[in-house]
């Protein structure tokens, strides 16, 4: 008799949070790094039309604030990692006898792939 396949663990709302926030953060500050910045390359080197444009962000080009939501976005989904290690580890499948048992058919893998799948298909 074969032994059917574990449920997919899945984490709390507050995990969940942690999850989506940290999956949305990376995904799209890799879709904003996809943003030429040819445009506004001249505009970078003009100290006076940058302090402009971080004045009052609304006004500046679409490239110079993609750059910023860039970075902002990468910066949340690098500082929030930890928080999701730490939902990925408590919410793993803990009766498997392998590594690859417990984190294999969870929330925070099918999380990873999406990540990849997201972050691969932009580039």
């Amino acid at each position: 008799m074969t032994k059917a396949a574990p449920k997919v663990a899945m984490p709390g709302i507050a995990g969940t949070l942690v999850i989506v926030v940290a999956v949305l953060s990376i995904v799209l500050g890799n879709f904003f790094s996809y943003v030429p910045l040819n445009s506004i390359a001249d505009g970078l080197k003009n100290t006076t039309q940058l302090a402009e444009w971080t004045a009052d962000l609304a006004t500046a080009p679409f490239a110079f604030r993609a750059s910023v939501y860039c970075f902002c976005l990468n910066f949340l989904g690098l500082s929030i990692l930890p928080c999701l290690a730490a939902v990925v580890y408590k919410n793993r499948y803990k009766e498997a006898p392998s590594w690859y048992g417990q984190y294999c058919n969870t929330f925070g893998q099918r999380a990873a792939m999406l990540v990849l799948y997201a972050c691969l298909w932009g580039f």
